[in-house]
């Protein structure tokens, strides 16, 4: 627009017109293509403040390490998946020009300090991710870097887990098989994460492998689902599977009974959770629904069993010694808008025996609180409408990937989050 400034009694020589003001434009980048989609917190027991987005562009894990974030409220942060080389190794001019490149870097000097060779070591092949805050004046994961990228396959992976004694990492996916990764002694001595080559590849399954469950009580002891309505027990000490049972129809979850390793449950899609005896490899109790099951854990004393379904709805089910018993149903889906009928339940994770953290696909987090059946907090900022990814929760953040390329990080609690039925 230009601004027209008339005055009759203007001197002379003076224009009747005033300048246009000079407008600043930015240019924003374009939106990266849907990259990250299995993010979650590596248990304490293994390290602090690391996550792990599936790229599903390539196929690999990224293990991403963060150190020295500051401390603040807000409501939530999110990084790309795009990576760029960190800035160069600290006392760079007292030691020489560092010359660095996608595959290798040199040093133009002779004469090379022991506290160069570690900081190169540490740093080198370092890259920094991007991040921007949402809402909030402080900013968290400034220093968040790429530490580790492995190969896994040329197919998605669908799930992902740690073993509770935090020593190895399963994933499975749709090349049907089954990987396990030794965990390292993450160190300044050791800046990698996993060993490069798993320890185990396990390949009976005939379809997708869609959820893994660990044994509390032996943690060697792992459990496999997949769409060719098999769940396949494993012991990791050894490369041949323990026992396989016949389900009868897809499976879509599985989960160990806490505290036992002779007792587990199924869901499938024909609605029906199964209760599994592993030594008489039979069903003692079945519990069924009239939708299919998409998701299902246990709660940490192992009294409550929580069944997400298809149209947003978790089914709460306790157990002893007669077998599953049917108790309440949450709803979790929106009052109002688009959503409003319900969508499918893709992640149940426990924060306590009375908290839970429930993804939906539709685009939105819930913490449930299962005393009173109310709804705590939800989050939203991602999207979250066609493919199947979990949150998970640390003590301070919620961490989730996005269908648009980012992984978004909130904190639990804060001014922007206020709870939706405070007690």
């Amino acid at each position: 627009r230009q601004m027209c400034i008339r005055d009759s009694t203007k001197p002379e020589g003076v224009s009747s017109k005033a300048k246009t003001p000079e407008i600043q434009t930015k240019s924003f980048p374009k939106e990266l293509k849907p990259r990250a989609k299995l993010p979650l917190f590596i248990p304490k027991n293994v390290i602090e403040k690391l996550s792990f987005p599936l790229d599903e562009t390539t196929k690999t894990i990224k293990v991403l390490d963060e150190d020295n974030c500051s401390q603040g409220s807000g409501d939530w942060s999110s990084f790309e998946c795009s990576f760029k080389k960190s800035a160069s190794l600290p006392n760079e001019q007292s030691h020489g020009e560092l010359e660095s490149s996608a595959k290798s870097c040199c040093v133009k000097k002779n004469s090379v300090d022991k506290q160069y060779k570690k900081a190169k070591t540490l740093e080198l092949n370092t890259q920094k991710i991007d991040t921007k805050k949402e809402k909030k004046r402080t900013s968290e994961f400034d220093n968040l870097c790429l530490q580790q990228e492995m190969k896994v396959s040329g197919k998605s992976i669908w799930s992902s887990h740690f073993s509770p004694d935090g020593n190895f990492f399963a994933t499975g996916g749709a090349d049907h098989i089954v990987r396990v990764w030794e965990v390292n002694d993450f160190s300044e001595e050791c800046r990698t994460l996993f060993n490069p080559t798993p320890v185990r590849e396990y390949a009976e399954h005939t379809a997708d492998v869609l959820d893994l469950s660990w044994s509390t009580k032996n943690p060697s002891l792992l459990l496999s689902a997949g769409l060719d309505k098999k769940v396949t027990l494993w012991d990791i000490s050894s490369s041949k599977p323990v026992h396989t049972f016949e389900v009868g129809s897809e499976v879509t979850a599985v989960a160990f009974v806490p505290d036992s390793e002779n007792y587990f449950v199924s869901g499938s899609f024909d609605g029906i959770t199964r209760l599994w005896d592993i030594s008489k490899a039979a069903i003692i109790s079945t519990a069924k629904i009239s939708d299919n099951i998409t998701s299902m854990r246990f709660s940490p004393d192992g009294e409550k069993l929580l069944v997400g379904s298809f149209k947003g709805k978790c089914f709460i089910y306790s157990l002893d010694n007669s077998g599953l018993h049917y108790t309440s149903v949450m709803t979790c889906k929106n009052r109002y808008g688009r959503y409003s009928g319900g969508r499918k339940v893709v992640g149940i994770h426990f924060i306590s025996n009375s908290e839970v953290l429930i993804t939906t696909a539709d685009s939105r987090l819930r913490l449930m609180n299962l005393d009173d059946f109310s709804q705590r907090y939800k989050y939203k900022g991602h999207v979250n409408t066609q493919v199947q990814m979990a949150a998970t929760m640390g003590e301070e953040h919620v961490i989730c990937g996005s269908e648009d390329g980012k992984v978004c990080v909130w904190n639990k609690t804060s001014k922007y989050i206020p709870s939706i039925n405070p007690k």
